[in-house]
Formats: C-alpha cells, sequence, structure tokens
C-alpha cells in the first residue's frame, strides 16, 4: 500500500537493499524500540532490535462469502486454509502468525469511492453495474453516503513475524545484517502470496509504513479513523513517528488511551464439543463498535510436539495401571483424553503443523458506559460460539499492544 508520495527503497550495485535510517513508531513501554523500513515496492518492514525479528503485515481479502456457500464448499475452504496456515509454519524463521479482524469506522466518501471502483471494473468487462441495474437502489445508496460521517467496515490483516535467529545463516547468505533480512522478508512475502488464494483468501497488499503507521493510531484513537480514511496523495497513512498515543493510563481492567477507553480479553476456553465451521463468528460480528479479533498461532518444533505427545500417552497409560490397581471405574473423561492424544499423533503424522494458538479480544468505548455495554454484547456473542473469555487482568498494556496492534507481539 505504497502512497504516491513514497518512494522504493533502493539497492547498491550488488544488488542489496539500502535500508535508510527507519522511522520509530513511538509506542509505549517496550514497543518503542520498534523502528520502520520501507522494502523496494514499497511494503513496510518492521525491525524489533529487542528481540531480534523481522515484522511485516499484509492486508488480506476474501473472494466469496464463506457463510453463503455450502457445507462441502465450506469444509473445502478450511482444509485449504488449515494447509495454508501449515505452510507458511513450517517456512523457515516464522516465529509467530497473527490473523487479526477489526470492526473500525470509515467516511462515507470511501465507501462510494470503493464502490465506484467496483462499477468501473465490472463496466470494463461488459457486466452491468450500480445505476443500470437498479436506478431507485443506486440513487438511495449515493444519498445514505453522502450523508454518512461513519460507517462500520471491518479491516482484515495478517502479520507475519520472522526471528533472526532461526535464519542467521540464510541472511548472512543475503548479504548480511538488516539489508539481509529485508531481503529474506521479500521471499517469504512472495512464497505467501502464492499459498493463500487456495483457502479463497489473497494479499491484497501489504502495508507500507504509513498504513501501518494508520492502524495504529486509530487502534488508540478510533475517532482518528474516519479522518484517516479520507486522506489521499501524499497524506494517504499516518506518519510513524506520530502513530502513538498522546497518553496512555493504565488500569486494572481496561486501559485509557487518547480519549477510550480499552478492555482485552483472552479466550481461555475453547467449544469442548465438536465445534462448527466459523464458531468465531458471533465474536467477529460481535456488533458495530470498535473491538478487533486477533488469532495468533506460534509454531513448534514437530519433534519436540511427537515427543510431548508420547509423554501425554505414558502419563495416560500411568494413570490406567493405577485405576486397575485401585479396582476403580474408568471415567468417560479419562477415556476421550485418549481419543485426543491419537487424533493430534494422527494429525501430526499425516504432516499437520504443530501450532500453539491463543486468540484475543480488545473492546473498545468511549467512556466507561460505552465501554460496559460494548462488553456485555461480546460476553453473550463468546456464549454462542461456546467459548469463554477473561480479562487480561493486570497485563491490559501489554494486552492491547498484543491484540490490537499489527505487531504479533505475544508471548505463549
Amino acid at each position: 500500500m505504497l502512497s504516491p508520495g513514497e518512494t522504493s527503497t533502493a539497492r547498491d550495485e550488488a544488488g542489496r537493499i539500502k535500508p535508510g535510517s527507519g522511522s520509530r513508531f513511538r509506542l509505549p513501554g517496550e514497543a518503542n524500540e520498534l523502528r520502520v523500513y520501507t522494502l523496494p515496492g514499497g511494503a513496510g518492514f518492521v525491525y524489533d532490535p529487542r528481540r531480534g525479528e523481522g515484522i511485516v503485515c499484509a492486508k488480506i481479502n476474501t473472494s466469496k462469502a464463506f457463510a453463503l456457500e455450502s457445507f462441502d464448499a465450506q469444509e473445502d475452504r478450511t482444509a485449504n486454509w488449515r494447509e495454508a496456515i501449515s505452510a507458511i509454519a513450517r517456512m523457515p524463521g516464522v516465529a509467530r502468525v497473527q490473523h487479526a479482524d477489526q470492526t473500525t469506522l470509515i467516511s462515507g466518501s470511501k465507501v462510494m469511492e470503493f464502490y465506484n471502483a467496483k462499477g468501473a471494473e465490472a463496466t470494463g468487462e461488459g457486466r452491468p453495474s450500480g445505476e443500470a441495474v437498479n436506478p431507485f437502489l443506486h440513487a438511495a445508496f449515493v444519498e445514505l453516503m453522502a450523508e454518512a460521517q461513519d460507517m462500520p467496515v471491518h479491516e482484515t490483516w495478517m502479520t507475519v513475524v520472522l526471528s533472526r535467529d532461526k535464519v542467521a545463516k540464510r541472511i548472512k547468505s543475503l548479504g548480511g545484517g538488516l539489508s539481509g533480512f529485508m531481503n529474506l522478508a521479500l521471499s517469504v512475502m512472495t512464497t505467501i502470496e502464492g499459498t493463500l488464494p487456495a483457502s479463497g483468501t489473497t494479499v491484497q497488499a501489504w502495508h507500507s509504513p504509513r498504513s501501518l503507521a494508520a492502524l495504529v493510531r486509530s487502534a488508540f484513537d478510533p475517532r482518528a479513523s474516519v479522518v484517516i480514511s479520507e486522506r489521499s496523495g501524499d497524506w494517504v497513512g499516518v506518519a510513524p513517528g506520530s502513530a502513538g498515543p498522546m497518553a496512555m493510563e493504565v488500569f486494572t481492567d481496561h486501559v485509557r488511551t487518547d480519549g477510550y477507553l480499552h478492555r482485552t480479553y483472552k479466550v481461555s476456553e475453547f467449544p469442548q464439543s465438536q465445534a462448527r465451521l466459523g464458531f468465531l463468528e458471533p465474536l467477529i460480528f460481535a456488533g458495530d463498535f470498535r473491538h478487533t479479533v486477533s488469532v495468533v498461532w506460534v509454531p513448534r518444533d514437530a519433534r519436540g510436539a511427537l515427543n510431548h505427545i508420547q509423554r501425554r500417552k505414558a502419563d495416560w497409560r500411568t494413570t490406567t495401571r493405577l485405576l486397575d490397581k485401585l479396582d476403580r471405574p474408568h471415567t468417560l473423561e479419562h477415556d476421550r483424553e485418549l481419543e485426543d492424544i491419537d487424533r493430534e499423533e494422527t494429525e501430526l503424522v499425516d504432516g499437520h503443523a504443530r501450532l500453539d494458538l491463543a486468540v484475543l479480544i480488545t473492546v473498545t468505548g468511549a467512556d466507561e458506559m460505552e465501554l460496559e455495554a460494548n462488553c456485555s454484547d461480546v460476553l453473550a456473542r463468546a456464549v454462542n460460539a461456546n467459548c469463554e473469555l477473561r480479562v487480561a487482568y493486570l497485563e491490559q498494556d501489554s494486552a492491547l499492544l498484543a491484540a490490537a496492534l499489527p505487531f504479533g507481539m505475544v508471548d505463549l
């Protein structure tokens, strides 16, 4: 998402990237160390010197409506998505993957701009659109957008975090230093672009430094998202140096930033029975208020995962022998545990990646009353999703940075 005012990063005579000085995001706490550089092509590369990690973020788009497809088609897309995540998790150097859906507000003019662009695209392909399809609905939509100040939309992104230490030799072969790390990130980005389409998901664009800063600014100050969405030309997005909040106050169960309150939950219990496809949908579409649902995957070593399963199986057998020796009946929970162990072992042997999973949800409100009302809606939707949410007490500052910012800053 390169704005007209940004230029592509230069290379030296040997073809190595010249990173330049980069820009600091000016964020709270340890995130203040993050610096962003521009990759060839305009994408942003965020470097965390404290953790030794590189971060790239893609704007994700789905080609079809998942809920409107048949069950078989949904299963196929889910299987392809699972395979895509497994492929990304196996890529050398990948430390974490964050997939987030953020309900935000943009101006009506921005929605109208998108509507006109799609209409022009359809006309160019010889298909009717807009007024040619239904003049009455077209006129009503144009009038609605002219009066609308803010419209709820879903901003979806995927963040891939690369560990410098895990691919040190490959970085050295690419020239070493930050330049080699950025070259490695470019190859990872190309692979991801080719991996996702089978699941009905595509990389619409890789976020530039300014568009990344816009995501960060709107996370702390949702009111700014409407103004930012109306910018064009050299002003698209936000300068990285002004991405952070003007002030931040941390409380036991929430955080206050720039006139807004934020509360972050962690999904502590997932469905105990067979969950339906898209079971997190009630949380994502909880309402037209500001909230972010982030799913974070952390790849684990396959051999270590198999060893862990063998230890679980040995513990289960020890418990079984003890119950038999004491002449006590086996419980259904005990028997189901073995089924779970066998299923996990089968999936690993079949080639699935071993991933640790965390789901974080940040809810925002303009004041305490609005925050509590929005949180109540999310908690009610969690019941429909058969999930349990717990407030991240005394960790609200780090939880907000992990859940609402596109940097995958999660420790599992």
